[in-house]
């Protein structure tokens, strides 16, 4: 296996519907958010780690449908 068949690996994985499914309503909801309340220090407390954490579901999603 090359380096290059990582790379398209990883690619594929991120190009899956499942993942952003999971990720784009945490980002969307972690923008708002921090519109609302711009100088909150702890929303950064609670939006950083929902984002991860949904981009991990929707990675374990799509690996577990394979």
């Amino acid at each position: 296996m090359t380096v290059f068949d990582i790379i398209m690996e990883v690619a594929d994985l991120f190009w899956s519907w499942r993942v952003y499914l999971c990720a784009i309503p945490a980002i969307l909801l972690a923008c708002l958010l921090h519109d609302k309340w711009p100088e909150a220090r702890w929303l950064w407390f609670l939006t950083i780690p929902s984002v991860v954490c949904a981009l991990v579901v929707g990675i374990r999603w799509d690996y577990r449908s394979l």
